[in-house]
């Protein structure tokens, strides 16, 4: 199959699955949105990159700002680059995820005009999330925005040849999209590239190189948006800054670390390091260097929206600490696993207690790090993930196949 896996954000682990699925034979075309800020995965070629196998981002002319009303016009143009490029490709399957419910779209309408399969990879609850946040902030009128996104999720999950979501709640959150839905729907949780995040000692040239020998580090590493909370990690910082031994090393790029850079001056926090995202190469010594790995989500985001981060903190056998609503995905990974401490996301005073438990704690801090990085070598295996993907792009392919479908009447389109 000549198959498009586009990962708008550029994540580590899509562009894994695009490399397995060239090693198995298929012409695969792995797109990704460069100007997108956040961290990127592995998305240089390599000299072992199969023949079928290729990369490519797409771009468009201009700033690209995600909190901007330009966002938009932006969205489009990106959409309509991205779609050319997949019609010229002459692909048979396009998975796409990542994006806003309007670009997701307009790939979708692009790709069925021309009789490719699209299969929606539904990585967050956006509409829901939007919705959130306006009303929240703007009222009414908010709200009534934010319905329209939830539309527009429903439309992309409704009218999609294929949907995988990456959880079961995912999945039942659209139950009752599903008696008109034309495709088939899986789920296939995420996960991290566990042999590309290696693990490393603490002691390794990154924490040297930034001043961290001899610290004891807590670690956040990822996005500080609209549904994250960094003031959290300010507090933390306030918590210890007595504890000459400890820093709170924080990797972001964006409001949130905006918002901390401020505090930082404020407050007089010398034990608060920020710095930029970092290559995907450093990776394993970054969160090596984490003596206690952090992730957060606001607690209305809980129910729309997974940290990825938290899947790449469970290879590096680092205990974890969520200030995450019992209810996220995430957080359920975590706790099943014995994998770090879930705290809900409006107890300060809890979240503080557990940084302080597993600081002072080294011993229950190895056992907690020891589970996760035992439940990511036995989840993260990218032949079965790989075969799970597979049997998706089969299956809506065999589909369009199938006489009298109404997929059929799709792909008869195709000049």
């Amino acid at each position: 199959m000549r198959l498009v896996i586009h990962d708008f954000v550029g994540h580590a682990f899509p562009i894994q699955l695009s490399r397995e699925l060239a090693a198995r034979g298929h012409h695969v075309l792995h797109l990704y949105f460069p100007a997108f800020e956040a961290p990127k995965g592995p998305l240089r070629p390599r000299p072992d990159d199969p023949p079928t196998f290729q990369v490519r981002p797409v771009n468009i002319e201009g700033t690209y700002n995600k909190y901007s009303l330009t966002r938009l016009r932006n969205d489009y143009l990106y959409a309509k680059e991205c779609s050319r490029v997949i019609v010229e490709f002459k692909a048979d399957v396009v998975l796409s995820g990542c994006a806003t419910p309007m670009t997701q779209n307009w790939l979708r309408k692009a790709c069925q005009r021309e009789g490719i399969r699209f299969v929606a990879w539904v990585q967050d609850l956006y509409g829901r999330g939007v919705r959130a946040v306006l009303s929240r902030k703007l009222g009414a009128p908010g709200d009534l925005v934010g319905r329209r996104f939830v539309q527009m999720d429903e439309s992309l999950i409704r009218r999609s040849d294929g949907v995988v979501f990456i959880s079961e709640g995912f999945r039942n959150d659209y139950a009752a999209v599903r008696r008109r839905s034309i495709g088939s729907w899986h789920v296939i949780e995420n996960w991290a590239p566990f042999d590309g995040l290696p693990r490393r000692p603490r002691a390794n040239a990154w924490r040297e190189k930034h001043g961290l020998t001899g610290k004891r580090v807590l670690l956040y590493s990822g996005t500080l948006g609209l549904k994250h909370n960094p003031d959290l990690l300010a507090q933390l910082a306030v918590h210890f800054e007595n504890n000459a031994d400890v820093a709170i090393v924080v990797i972001s790029q964006g409001p949130g670390r905006d918002y901390l850079e401020r505090r930082k001056v404020e407050s007089k926090l010398s034990n608060l390091h920020l710095l930029d995202f970092q290559p995907f190469e450093d990776l394993p010594d970054v969160i090596a260097t984490g003596d206690i790995l952090i992730a957060i989500i606001e607690k209305g985001a809980g129910s729309y929206s997974a940290p990825s981060k938290v899947l790449t903190y469970l290879c590096a056998a680092r205990p974890l600490l969520l200030s995450v609503p019992s209810s996220n995905l995430s957080a359920q990974i975590v706790a099943r696993n014995n994998a770090g401490i879930v705290v809900e996301p409006d107890d300060l005073k809890g979240f503080l207690a557990a940084a302080r438990e597993l600081v002072n704690d080294p011993d229950r801090a190895d056992v907690l790090a020891a589970s996760g990085h035992a439940y990511a070598n036995r989840t993260f295996q990218i032949e079965r993930i790989g075969n799970k993907f597979q049997e998706v792009f089969t299956q809506v392919v065999s589909e369009s196949k199938s006489p009298g479908s109404g997929a059929a009447a799709i792909v008869n389109k195709r000049p």
